[in-house]
């Protein structure tokens, strides 16, 4: 055993096979602890063991995509994709993810008002995003 980068390291012997078998060395890192880092539980596990076995090239590409995907599902929603009658709003329950919206809502109750003569309920404020799929989607956060 011997250090590198005060990381506990070891040659260990292997042979490789073919017509000239021979005896060659490498040096094997003893990863401990104190220098890996540990993945959130959040992630799936072929994601927690599968990340730290790539190489370094392999794990910038994946930084970038990972960014690349954060950046396009935190956009917000073209207007012209919205319901008719929502009004986008400036909120603090963005969130940096999609659109907040004020809109006024039919509740489908077929004996309601909003059904006979068209006077709907509100406003609420919703939030309009894409989720994984590209499909666009809202989430109720309250009375506007």
């Amino acid at each position: 055993m011997f250090a590198v980068d005060g990381t506990e390291a070891e040659f260990l012997p292997y042979v490789t096979p073919g017509p000239l078998w021979s005896k060659r060395c490498y040096i094997r890192l003893k990863m401990t602890s104190e220098n890996t880092p540990t993945a959130p539980v959040s992630l799936p596990k072929y994601l927690r063991e599968g990340l730290p076995k790539q190489d370094v090239s392999t794990l910038e590409d994946a930084q970038a995509y990972i960014e690349e995907l954060i950046e396009f599902q935190q956009r917000p929603v073209d207007p012209d994709d919205l319901p008719d009658g929502a009004e986008p709003v400036e909120d603090e329950d963005s969130d940096g993810k999609g659109t907040v919206v004020k809109e006024k809502v039919t509740c489908g109750d077929d004996s309601c008002h909003c059904s006979k003569n068209g006077e709907k309920h509100g406003p609420y404020k919703y939030r309009y995003y894409r989720d994984e799929s590209g499909t666009l989607t809202s989430e109720y956060l309250g009375k506007a």
